[in-house]
């Protein structure tokens, strides 16, 4: 197992159990246990009382003093490498836990944002690959919620995608969104970037050309300098 996943995960479940002390004492031939801890750097001793499960907190405590003698050995192994995925593993790791938000969120980037459909997904991670700096599902405009707002050299360009132009009813919705757009100056090619999938009626099928929409954002200059030399490689 990766020594950087076993630190990360050692030191979730030490999160996880009470922290405490265990102190013996014997008096008159019988034994005592006492739970020590500490609060507000002053060092309390408590007596277990019969009625509690002495068998579980000894069980804990020894629990919890195994894995710190194994987070030690494990951190005397730790290099560059080892650090860097722990890191990933400490920034990430709750993402990677968390739930879908809904039904319809159930597509997960490599940093644990939840989106709709696959396309949007890939285009999520295209923005990304050239830089661009792009929020999915931010604010609303005009009433309506663009798939992304597009952030590159100062510029905001609004992304809609697409998906499904074999289904008349969202065809008809989305041909109503953009009709609104153009009325408030909110052109495709000039501050909206607009994407779909190309559908084959026959087949039942649809694609996604992201030669296509590059190309489309090198015209809109949303990918220049380095990044675009990046593409002429």
């Amino acid at each position: 197992m990766d020594v950087a996943l076993q630190i990360y995960c050692i030191r979730r479940k030490l999160k996880e159990l009470p922290s405490y002390g265990i102190s013996p004492k014997t008096i008159r031939g019988k034994t005592y246990y006492y739970r020590q801890t500490t609060e507000n750097g002053q060092r309390k001793q408590v007596l277990i009382h019969k009625g509690e499960d002495l068998a579980k907190i000894l069980s804990v405590y020894r629990l919890r003093q195994r894995l710190k003698q194994c987070l030690r050995l494990l951190l005397s192994r730790l290099n560059r490498e080892i650090r860097l995925r722990l890191r990933f593993y400490e920034k990430y790791g709750p993402l990677w836990e968390a739930r879908p938000p809904d039904e319809r969120h159930i597509n997960r980037s490599p940093v644990g944002k939840y989106l709709i459909s696959k396309s949007e997904l890939i285009l999520s991670l295209l923005f990304q690959t050239l830089g661009i700096r792009a929020e999915y599902e931010g604010k609303t405009l005009l009433g309506y919620l663009p798939d992304f707002v597009l952030r590159s050299e100062g510029r905001i360009v609004y992304g809609e995608h697409l998906g499904r132009l074999g289904e008349a009813g969202y065809r008809s919705r989305q041909e109503k969104k953009l009709r609104t757009y153009r009325r408030h100056g909110i052109e495709n090619g000039k501050n909206l970037l607009i994407t779909a999938e190309e559908y084959d009626g026959k087949k039942g099928t649809s694609s996604v050309d992201l030669l296509k929409i590059v190309w489309r954002m090198v015209q809109m200059k949303l990918v220049e300098g380095k990044e675009l030399r990046k593409l002429l490689r």
